[in-house]
């Protein structure tokens, strides 16, 4: 109900599962500010060992990994034409909302 609220601001959402012991690649996406778009990562179900499930971020400015830290309930806004990439090395299901969103 709430994203059909907000509809005409999103371009793509979802919710991802991550399985334990999984790696998503290093990668990046057409969606980023550069075409008017930012995505939102909200964290649902977050395994208990929050430091074995991580998003990593590569930095344009000052080339540097950053490493976000996840927590059920807890949200942040990156640019997804940064390189990055997801690893969940715990025995438990990862699973967030992703919203690609408008910027303008």
């Amino acid at each position: 109900k709430l994203l059909k609220k907000i509809k005409k601001y999103i371009n793509i959402s979802g919710f991802s599962l991550m399985k334990e012991n999984c790696l998503l690649d290093k990668h990046t996406d057409e969606n980023g500010l550069k075409n008017n778009s930012l995505a939102y990562h909200l964290g649902l179900i977050i395994p208990s060992n929050n430091k074995t499930c991580k998003l990593v971020i590569k930095s344009l400015d000052d080339n540097k990994l950053y490493y976000m830290e996840e927590k059920s309930g807890d949200a942040f806004v990156f640019d997804a034409t940064h390189e990055h990439y997801a690893y969940n090395q715990s025995n438990e299901d990862r699973i967030i909302l992703y919203i690609d969103f408008k910027t303008n």
